[in-house]
């Protein structure tokens, strides 16, 4: 499990890795905690965007989410100083993860962007 905190942003996250695939695709799941300490509501859809990319050169994009009702299920908003679980999802070619490269989760927050590593 990775701690970082987005110095800077209006969000804290924890990540940790999970992975699903088939013959063809690999889900990659990141979840963890996301806080949102400003006086504003925050827009997963619309302020935050997210990107899995593999040794620099490809790119996937990720959807991003949040839970609400306790986890029952979850939501595209963040609401004024709220605390919920974060799951970014991303689906890639599963041949690429053979391959042993460097993957890395960018999430983009206005005009910051954070990046972490993934899979080695």
């Amino acid at each position: 499990e990775i701690a970082q905190c987005l110095v800077g942003s209006e969000m804290c996250i924890r990540d940790s890795l999970k992975t699903a695939a088939d013959a063809d695709n690999v889900l990659i799941l990141a979840d963890g905690v996301i806080q949102n300490q400003s006086a504003e509501a925050l827009s997963l859809s619309w302020d935050v965007s997210a990107t899995c990319t593999y040794e620099g050169q490809w790119s996937f994009p990720a959807n991003v989410y949040c839970e609400k009702n306790g986890g029952e299920s979850f939501a595209g908003t963040l609401g004024i100083l709220a605390r919920a679980r974060l799951v970014v999802a991303c689906e890639v070619p599963a041949y690429l993860l053979d391959e042993g490269g460097a993957w890395t989760l960018t999430l983009n927050l206005g005009t910051e962007s954070f990046a972490f590593e993934l899979l080695p």
